[in-house]
């Protein structure tokens, strides 16, 4: 099966130094890269931008589709060998590298690319059912993505359009799973995760969409109840520790 990697990226000094040396190692003949720089071409939204790019290319995608950020980086082919086997023998599910159970617990084998180091404290050794996976590298089929897509009224920024496909596909009867393949993410752990007021107002999108069906809404870095009420402050909550910054 062919795969194609599409990458949004926004620093070409992080995409120079992770990404394309780890792709130039895998079968040219097998994958192809397709490469979006987000600034030049002025999309609002990493769902628009790829949703846009996927149409603008059809004839060059694979039967695999794995999206990841500019600071993705891979020492070998065993992650790739286990997408493509995995969505060779099962087509409708979603795959990723880091994801949040639903008793909301982190799970994933990613580390640092400096220091070696696991980024969560719960490592995998088999595949893991999961809510969500992180944006950071995920993977689905061709045939499953132009069933589900992004949503970009939902996701009209750049954060959790990885969480929104998943939360999607479980309303088909679609699983999520997180694999156990050592995958790097960063060069190291001094970045920090943020939820701006682009993460909450998209949060509070996706509660809206979903919270007749679910009683929260899994993130890999985030929860929050759907019930409209505790939703409001938390996500309240959440913005005023960031003015306080």
């Amino acid at each position: 099966m062919k795969v194609t990697f599409l990458c949004c990226y926004n620093n070409e000094n992080e995409l120079n130094c992770m990404l394309l040396p780890s792709f130039s190692k895998l079968n040219q003949g097998s994958c192809n890269l397709i490469l979006i720089n987000s600034k030049e071409r002025g999309y609002r939204s990493a769902a628009q931008a790829y949703n846009r790019t996927i149409e603008q290319h059809k004839s060059e995608l694979g039967d695999i589709l794995v999206f990841c950020h500019q600071d993705i980086a891979f020492d070998n082919t065993s992650f790739l060998n286990n997408i493509i086997t995995e969505l060779s023998h099962d087509p409708r599910q979603i795959l990723g590298f880091a994801g949040m159970r639903d008793d909301g617990h982190v799970v994933s084998n990613l580390k640092y690319h400096e220091s070696q180091k696991f980024i969560t404290w719960n490592q995998l050794k088999e595949k893991t059912r999961v809510a969500a996976v992180d944006e950071c590298c995920f993977a689905l089929t061709k045939d499953l993505f132009h069933t589900l897509r992004f949503d970009e009224k939902v996701c009209n920024h750049w954060h959790l359009y990885a969480v929104e496909l998943c939360y999607s596909a479980r309303r088909n009867g679609i699983p999520s799973y997180v694999l156990p393949s050592e995958v790097y993410h960063k060069k190291n752990g001094d970045e920090g995760l943020y939820c701006d007021k682009h993460f909450l107002a998209t949060m509070w999108r996706l509660i809206r969409k979903y919270n007749k069906e679910h009683r929260c809404i899994h993130a890999p870095c985030y929860i929050c109840s759907t019930n409209v009420f505790q939703a409001v402050i938390k996500i309240a909550k959440t913005a005023i520790k960031n003015l306080l910054k």
